[in-house]
């Protein structure tokens, strides 16, 4: 017969879960770890309870507050506390995800494989899922987009399968990410704004902002700069302060639209925070900097912090940070006179985007290069132009909304290059 004493804590460990779980749902990071932190002190708590507690404590710390040195040290204490194969596991994966925003990537893989082979073993369906979106963000983030897109959408299958709606979400967020970088932006905000809907319809604002933030940074890139400012408000409104990634992200939108000095010194601010909270957004945020300050005219500044940006992703093995470094350092050294230097680092990005499959920054570089060569070998220049408008043309006919598409034509830098295309958009 069970212990009084013992059937009570566990009675008291399920409600205080129900309640963590629920202060997670609303952004109410301190409530949840409270609550956590009082059912793992419960005696005779069984190990669904230990692993449900931990599951709600990482997440919070990783997707709410960016604490990811604490995120390992609570992994570590459910891995050597957890009684079961799928504790084991979700702490595998929780520790993974720290070492991988703070830019440990080698650790994240390891950390990452030890947790697919340990849920394989099990027959841990969810775990293998995890593991997964987890591989395919390690993949993204190296420029392996097209493996990271294979295995993202098994992962997004599996949680369906599973009814697992926040596992749905967080996946089809990366999803996103890969549509993004593969240049594909209108599938990119049609799975965005997905995940959004999935995380509202369970009442969970903690992926709700991150979608809507990232369907405005899509937007961007189709210069529906309307739209983008408009989601990354929207985004704004769901939390009580601002992230390096909004942050960078309102900058960038401000900078579009004309309000240049607020603009940067939102980009500034980005990476500020940026540099105290994971490594890829202060990768991104010292890359939209430097591409600001290049716009704005201050290529000392920009080809500094592009150096540094280069530095740091060769470091990281960050190949789509890298080739957004060569191309802002080549156009710096273009407009320095140093066309060996350019054209060095825009062949360097040319080989890189190539192996990425990112459209939006091959267009770029085959339009510098047209630029460069224009007086001293203009039949090449030539060709460059062609590839250009070509890409873009692509690019174009990829957005399906008819409005969006013909916006993205008229923006000044597309429609110098596609001047010579008079395709039926029909």
């Amino acid at each position: 017969m069970l212990d009084p004493h013992i059937a009570e804590s566990i009675l008291n460990a399920a409600a205080q879960i129900d309640k963590a779980r629920a202060a997670y749902r609303k952004r109410q990071p301190d409530q949840a770890i409270k609550r956590c932190v009082s059912v793992l002190a419960l005696p005779g708590i069984g190990g669904d309870q230990i692993d449900d507690a931990y599951r709600i404590y990482t997440d919070t710390l990783t997707n709410q507050l960016n604490a990811f040195d604490e995120v390992s040290i609570q992994a570590d204490n459910w891995l050597a506390t957890t009684p079961t194969d799928s504790g084991k596991v979700d702490a595998l994966v929780a520790k993974a995800e720290a070492m991988m925003r703070i830019g440990n990537v080698g650790e994240a893989r390891r950390l990452n494989s030890d947790a697919n082979t340990a849920a394989a073993a099990a027959s841990y369906t969810r775990g293998m899922a995890a593991a997964a979106r987890q591989r395919g963000d390690l993949l993204w983030q190296r420029g392996e987009n097209e493996k990271a897109l294979i295995v993202l959408r098994q992962a997004v299958e599996t949680f369906e399968s599973l009814n697992d709606i926040p596992g749905q979400v967080l996946t089809l967020i990366s999803l996103g990410i890969v549509y993004h970088m593969l240049s594909r932006y209108y599938p990119a905000i049609q799975t965005y704004l997905k995940a959004a809907a999935l995380s509202d319809a369970i009442g969970d604002q903690t992926f709700l902002w991150i979608a809507y933030n990232n369907v405005g940074e899509s937007y961007q890139q189709i210069y529906a700069m309307d739209k983008a400012l408009d989601y990354h408000r929207k985004a704004a409104s769901f939390v009580s302060h601002l992230d390096a990634d909004l942050t960078r992200n309102l900058g960038l939108d401000l900078v579009a639209v004309g309000q240049k000095e607020e603009g940067l010194a939102k980009l500034r601010e980005a990476l500020e925070i940026g540099r105290r909270s994971e490594k890829d957004i202060e990768l991104q945020a010292l890359n939209s900097l430097a591409d600001a300050l290049f716009t704005t005219g201050d290529i000392a500044e920009s080809r500094a912090l592009a150096a540094e940006l280069l530095d740091s992703a060769r470091q990281m093995d960050y190949t789509r940070h890298m080739i957004r470094a060569v191309l802002i350092l080549g156009r710096c050294a273009q407009v320095e006179g140093d066309m060996a230097a350019a054209n060095k680092y825009f062949q360097d990005g040319f080989i890189m985007a190539q192996k990425t499959g990112e459209t939006s920054v091959l267009w770029q570089i085959h339009a510098a290069l047209a630029d460069m060569l224009v007086a001293s070998q203009p039949a090449i220049a030539a060709v460059h132009r062609t590839i250009a408008g070509d890409l873009l043309d692509s690019l174009a006919r990829s957005i399906e909304d008819r409005g969006l598409r013909e916006q993205f034509r008229r923006e000044p830098s597309v429609a110098r290059i596609l001047r010579d295309y008079e395709h039926d958009d029909d």
